[in-house]
């Protein structure tokens, strides 16, 4: 008996949040029947027609359309298209494929959100079988199944987990408690060090001037300036260490933040938080390459969440 998959959901601006995305991918990846996507203005909400980003450190910004909650019959202008864009070009990081992602994904001038929808969904997905339409039923109700929440992981954000040595796992807590693993750990093994090694030289060289002050007086002199620079040189070594380390650590702490709301904005599901527009623009998410992604979901466990790589 074959799985039929019908997937209602708004006619979101740019393609809505990224669980819209995801809940397709999915749908097609589990589905041996018909996947449909029905599309009802009726379920549109200002978050909907607000695009969620996030920008080069970390912090997610938002652009609304003129008209928070646009009218059925509200069609794209060419002044609100080019404002639209000039500002989520602002917001974004600037990436080779942030500028081609928001013309691509943005509704064109004359289009109406149900229009620019229907046209995203079925050039996306049409290859794959998808059909794209309008719902039909008396009943204004959202269904998108029950599918693993789902996390898309950049090679940008794949490099910060190798160099802060973090696992995918560890990341998806959420940046307090990454800060926890991360923040403490920062330059303190090597400083103690230092620090352990200027406390052993200042103490040999107080021994030695001790013994020659007995033994040798006329080398005490020579010692002093000795002792004195070591001293200086040992002060300026520490001083420096703390400074570097402690640039070091905001670079890190940077850093964290960065790798921890892209994986999971506000603490909360990045499905949830960020709009398509960022995956495809600052993680490489490849709309050209979809059923790569539904291939791994094909072989990926039912888990509760999942990570998908996009390279």
């Amino acid at each position: 008996m074959s799985t039929e998959i019908c997937l209602r959901m708004a006619p979101a601006l740019a393609g809505g949040t990224v669980r819209y995305l995801n809940a397709i991918l999915w749908a097609l990846a589990i589905a041996d029947g018909r996947v449909r996507v029905e599309l009802d203005y009726r379920l549109l909400t200002t978050k909907d027609c607000r695009l969620l980003l996030l920008n080069s450190r970390g912090d997610r910004q938002s652009v609304d359309l003129q008209k928070p909650m646009p009218s059925r019959e509200w069609i794209m202008e060419p002044q609100e298209h080019n404002s639209l864009m000039e500002a989520a070009l602002c917001c974004l990081a600037d990436t080779s494929e942030a500028e081609g992602a928001a013309e691509r994904l943005l509704p064109q001038v004359g289009e109406s959100l149900l229009e620019a929808s229907t046209r995203l969904w079925t050039g996306l997905f049409e290859k794959h079988g998808l059909e794209v339409g309008v719902a039909e039923s008396a009943e204004a109700t959202e269904e998108l199944g029950r599918f693993p929440e789902t996390t898309w992981l950049g090679p940008r954000q794949a490099q910060s987990l190798h160099a802060l040595r973090i696992s995918p796992e560890h990341a998806l807590k959420g940046e307090t408690e990454l800060r926890k693993m991360i923040q403490p750990s920062v330059g303190q093994e090597t400083l103690d060090t230092i620090n352990l090694t200027a406390g052993k030289m200042a103490a040999l060289s107080k021994d030695l001037g001790a013994e020659l002050r007995r033994e040798e007086p006329q080398l005490y002199a020579s010692w002093n300036r000795f002792n004195r620079d070591l001293n200086k040189s040992s002060s300026l070594m520490c001083k420096r260490a703390r400074h570097y380390l402690s640039n070091r650590g905001g670079i890190s702490g940077a850093r964290t933040h960065l790798l921890a709301q892209s994986l999971r904005p506000l603490d909360l599901p990045q499905q949830e938080q960020l709009s398509l527009l960022v995956p495809v623009a600052s993680f490489r998410l490849d709309l050209d390459n979809l059923e790569n992604y539904i291939s791994y979901m094909k072989s990926a466990a039912l888990q509760p969440s999942v990570l998908v790589p996009t390279l």
